[in-house]
């Protein structure tokens, strides 16, 4: 209980600090580049596409992604058999085939993928309750209204570039020598939780979506995701600010630029001296909208164009180059795996920080 009092009291006097922050405030460029603590790292858009595993932004929350692989509500009747289940079974996109992998072996390979096996024991379980709860959901989904394109599956991947899931045989090449002491650690965090999920109050596992490295305050789902969810509230991260490259810099030049805007829009120009607005959330201050010279870009659209490592950017047009300054890796909604590590390290369990990031009580930590 002193551990979360000591957490919340910190995350307090952080936030009350955010509303300092340019980035999070501005909605004019010309405040792009505040000066904020943690580490700075500036990076081509080229270099910024081709980040490591590690960091990836490979979580939405399992509504999200039940738009794009099923096509159906992210509400469900609750299910049948509580989530129970002895594997999981995956479309693979780069063959076609459907694969099913044991349940325990799927969550080994899941946390793999999303941390790294040095993090504290603490945050490798939450992140595998977390997983646990988003794949449940997916299989949940199709249970209540399959999916034909996913020819009996519970969600896709493409399993061959181990997305979702590295298989022991990645794990293998990706750690080298150290799997034996990865594995160990790994396997002891994961068999400790296994089988726990998190639970609304008719059974059904809730949006566990989780990522990187926060702005320092998590986002609303309805903000990012477009759907109101209890458990996808923004809080307080306020450790994410001092992640190895919280803070980083994307530098395009003129032509780079108009010619990435103008494959989106292709009445796109921009004038000599051109007005850069930026409409943002109020919460993690991610860029709902960017408005230059009149024309209107999503904030995720501009990521994407210019392989940003969040939507929470700030925009410079200088000397003939736009330089974007970035903060945090990720959607910022729900679980910052970052956050949670840091969380660890302060003596929270596993049970405070998915209670911390998903708003849920400890009855709701369900095992199957």
């Amino acid at each position: 209980m002193k551990r979360i009092v000591l957490f919340v009291l910190t995350a307090f006097l952080m936030m009350v600090t955010l509303p300092c922050l340019a980035l999070i405030g501005s909605h004019d460029s010309s405040a792009a580049l505040t000066e904020v603590s943690g580490q700075k790292e500036t990076i081509s858009a080229a270099e910024n596409s081709r980040q490591t595993q590690s960091e990836t932004d490979t979580s939405a929350s399992a509504a999200e992604q039940s738009k794009t692989q099923t096509d159906v509500s992210h509400k469900t009747e609750p299910p049948e058999s509580n989530t129970v289940g002895d594997s999981f079974k995956i479309l693979n996109t780069s063959d076609g085939n459907v694969v099913t992998v044991d349940e325990r072996e799927f969550c080994y390979g899941a946390v793999a993928y999303e941390m790294a096996p040095s993090y504290e024991k603490e945050a490798l379980k939450a992140q595998c309750v977390a997983c646990y709860t988003h794949f449940c959901r997916l299989r949940e989904l199709q249970k209540s209204e399959p999916d034909e394109e996913l020819k009996g599956a519970d969600f896709k991947a493409d399993l061959t570039n181990h997305e979702f899931y590295m298989d022991e045989e990645c794990r293998k090449e990706k750690w080298g020598s150290l799997y034996e002491s990865s594995m160990k650690a790994l396997k002891e965090a994961v068999d400790e939780c296994f089988g726990e999920y998190l639970s609304e109050p008719d059974g059904t596992p809730i949006d566990a979506a989780y990522f990187a490295i926060s702005s320092g305050v998590t986002e609303d789902s309805k903000d990012i995701f477009g759907f109101e969810s209890e458990h996808l509230k923004a809080v307080s991260s306020p450790f994410d600010r001092s992640a190895p490259n919280f803070q980083t810099t994307v530098s395009v030049s003129e032509q780079e630029f108009i010619s990435a805007l103008s494959a989106m829009q292709k009445e796109f120009q921009i004038g000599k001296d051109p007005k850069i607005q930026l409409h943002r959330t109020q919460n993690g201050g991610s860029v709902l909208t960017t408005s230059i010279d009149g024309f209107t870009f999503t904030g995720e659209e501009m990521r994407s164009a210019f392989s940003l490592r969040s939507t929470c950017f700030s925009i410079r047009h200088q000397n003939g180059t736009f330089l974007f300054t970035v903060l945090g890796y990720g959607h910022n909604v729900g679980m910052s795996q970052y956050g949670a590590n840091e969380m660890a390290k302060q003596g929270a369990n596993y049970r405070e920080i998915l209670q911390h990031y998903y708003q849920l009580s400890s009855d709701q930590i369900k095992r199957t």
